[in-house]
């Protein structure tokens, strides 16, 4: 998986990688920031995947970077005020976009490539009291004319929360490669 090449640590992105359950729960939260409670709290109420085969006392859970991608998500947007359903459905969303971005774009030989990824922005918004999410960029629509903010001018939008994938992708897996001792 990783190797040395002019001194820099190199991480391949597979999608065996990106599957693999091989982060404990301690990993889990230096990754993604989030703090023991809310991890326990989003698991007991469903609001991120089980990360264990079998549930049940003396089996522990074992992360994927898929999954901590998703808690990391989940974690931005309980920072900035979402409520915990939307930023649910967002998340859910959002760690396979993530997958799908990094492979759609051909960033797998190496992690150092994430930095040349096109943009890609998540926006989550509410409209007449309902929550929605609108993604721009590869695998979304184009960024309209004017930009994202004109985009939800032009729809009276109440609250938004914009996420810049293309750069949470590449903060994300700084925080990996730091957890993988592959950063120094």
């Amino acid at each position: 998986m990783a190797k040395k090449n002019s001194g820099t640590p190199k991480l391949r992105i597979s999608r065996h990688f990106l599957a693999d359950r091989r982060f404990n729960p301690d990993a889990a939260i230096r990754v993604t920031g989030v703090e023991n409670i809310n991890l326990q709290d989003w698991h007991r109420r469903g609001l991120i995947p089980e990360p264990r085969a079998v549930v049940g006392r003396g089996h522990r859970r074992r992360y994927s970077v898929l999954d901590l991608a998703h808690i990391y998500i989940m974690r931005t947007l309980g920072d900035a005020g979402v409520p915990l359903g939307p930023a649910f459905r967002l998340a859910m969303s959002g760690a396979r976009r993530i997958e799908e971005y990094i492979f759609r774009q051909g960033a797998t030989r190496n992690a150092d490539e994430l930095e040349q990824l096109p943009d890609c922005f998540a926006v989550l918004f509410r409209m007449d009291d309902k929550w929605q999410q609108k993604w721009f960029g590869p695998g979304g629509d184009p960024v309209p004319d004017g930009g994202i903010q004109r985009f939800m001018r032009l729809l009276n939008v109440e609250v938004a929360t914009v996420l810049d994938i293309s750069t949470i992708t590449m903060l994300f897996f700084l925080r990996v490669l730091d957890e993988l001792g592959l950063k120094g």
